[in-house]
């Protein structure tokens, strides 16, 4: 009974020793973990989706000449006054699914190009950083684009003006 209680002990022992020499050996290994992360880095999918007005009337048409590229035209006919001025609303869709878009002219002397600047001045609601709409994942907001007469031109060839605008996405930051 002695024999087999010494035997017991002793193999208690060893399992001691042997549960603290692995738990050591398993303790000071350093866990390695490498790889390679990658991220798919492509445009928002912002669009310019329509205008308002294409007024006979006025002789003021806007139109969407690249959605993809967020690209908007606007011609005017035949202003005939100084301060004459005439407004083009543009909707701007964010096609994302869960990202919101800020949406702006980056900088309007080289992203609004108007064909007789001389005569034509142009203001955006969205000119500038500080300016910028945010349009919601799936949603659409609205920016306007104003062209007013600066100077009366002497030929009526030159009171018509055709203007480009090209709007820049950016991700939004969360709030």
């Amino acid at each position: 009974m002695k024999n087999k209680k010494s035997l017991l002990g002793l193999a208690l022992v060893i399992m001691v020793l042997v549960l603290g020499v692995g738990y050591a050996v398993v303790n000071s290994v350093d866990l390695s973990i490498t790889g390679t992360a990658e991220t798919e880095t492509k445009p928002l999918d912002v669009v310019i989706s329509a205008a308002n007005p294409n007024d006979t009337t006025t002789n003021t048409y806007g139109t969407v000449s690249n959605p993809a590229d967020k690209t908007a035209t606007i011609t005017v006919k035949n202003m005939t006054g100084i301060s004459d001025t005439r407004t083009v609303t543009y909707t701007v869709s964010n096609r994302e699914s869960d990202l919101d878009a800020k949406v702006y002219v980056k900088t309007p002397a080289s992203d609004i190009v108007v064909s007789k600047s001389t005569y034509f001045n142009v203001a955006t609601s969205v000119d500038g950083v500080g300016n910028a709409i945010t349009v919601p994942a799936g949603g659409t907001e609205t920016f306007t684009v104003t062209v007013s007469l600066s100077k009366m031109p002497i030929e009526q060839a030159d009171s018509s003006t055709d203007i480009t605008i090209t709007l820049t996405a950016d991700p939004a930051p969360k709030a």
